[in-house]
């Protein structure tokens, strides 16, 4: 299904497909990428270093998508980015709702390796109408670069003031209304 959906969808200048199988069937996701001409990103099958590993080991993938909140954090990230790089497969970091202090330590990984092709996690960050950090949130500096913090610890430095006020919010609007309840 899989083959015959990128197959048809392939002549639109399409990127990458992302995930095309399910997350540990690798000999599934090594024939979709043998048989499409779009590139094949693994995300889910690439959550830990183990998985980075056997996904190069499978050939399954043309990219790896990677992120801090599997695994071990950016330690994590800077682990299978390296494996990533000994392999020659370009990286992608995901960095679904992160704030300031967050997009600061992917910054700094993302700049760390050079086979970070693409920086994925400015999707979700553009979107935010405000951020903690005290000199505001980060901006493009020309489409698509973003200036890696250069400060003391990740260059950055979080608003005491905004820490309080979305800390309030938190318990009011989602602890106290069990929005964060499962």
């Amino acid at each position: 299904m899989a083959v015959s959906v990128i197959n048809g969808i392939q002549d639109q200048g399409i990127g990458w497909i992302e995930q095309p199988t399910m997350r540990y069937n690798l000999q599934s996701l090594r024939d979709v990428k043998g048989r499409v001409r779009v590139p094949v990103m693994s995300h889910e099958s690439a959550s830990t270093m183990y998985d980075v590993l056997n996904v190069i080991k499978e050939n399954g993938a043309d990219y790896l998508k990677l992120d801090a909140r599997y695994d071990a954090g950016y330690n994590g990230v800077r682990i299978n980015a390296g494996i990533a790089e000994a392999a020659g497969i370009q990286c992608v970091y995901e960095g679904a709702d992160q704030l300031g202090i967050a997009m600061a330590g992917a910054l700094h990984v993302m700049a760390a390796y050079r086979n970070f092709s693409m920086a994925y996690c400015w999707g979700d960050y553009a979107q935010l109408k405000d951020d903690i950090l005290e000199n505001g949130k980060f901006c493009m500096r020309e489409i698509p670069y973003v200036e890696v913090p250069d400060g003391p610890g990740l260059g950055v430095e979080p608003k005491q003031e905004k820490m309080e006020r979305y800390h309030a919010y938190y318990l009011k609007e989602v602890q106290e209304k069990g929005k964060g309840r499962s």
